[in-house]
């Protein structure tokens, strides 16, 4: 597993990557246009930039209810980036102004699925056992 940085400023943004394969970049080049794409990157760059800060609760805001993972030293929180039916899953770390974009889903109800929400927990999880964050 690997987390390849796309944008850094005041925080750093990352994607999941492993075995060569990045969910989150494969999903929005099959689910969004070009114009959808530039909307998406340009959301990636303001939180490279100033976090959550300035950018709409209806865009980028926390998932699944507050899900969240605390070790020692950080709280790991479950946040999804919302373009229409689209969902793009993150781990925030405000302690180190790191989110990491996960995958990606078409969500089709209200609440944020059960799946998704394990799939945080494992990759929250493989990240801390890698030592990928700390």
């Amino acid at each position: 597993m690997a987390l390849q940085l796309i944008v850094k400023n005041r925080w750093k943004i990352y994607f999941y990557e492993e075995d060569g394969i990045c969910p989150i970049d494969t999903y929005i080049k099959d689910n969004f246009n070009e114009k959808a794409q530039c909307h998406i990157r340009a959301c990636f760059s303001h939180l490279a930039d100033k976090g959550r800060s300035g950018l709409s609760t209806d865009l980028f805001h926390s998932a699944a209810d507050g899900e969240e993972i605390k070790s020692s030293r950080k709280t790991y929180k479950m946040f999804g980036l919302h373009k229409g039916e689209h969902r793009l899953y993150s781990i925030l770390i405000e302690e180190d102004k790191t989110i990491i974009f996960t995958h990606g889903t078409t969500k089709r109800q209200q609440k944020t699925s059960k799946q998704d929400i394990l799939k945080f927990q494992q990759l929250v999880t493989m990240l801390l056992d890698e030592s990928e964050v700390q």
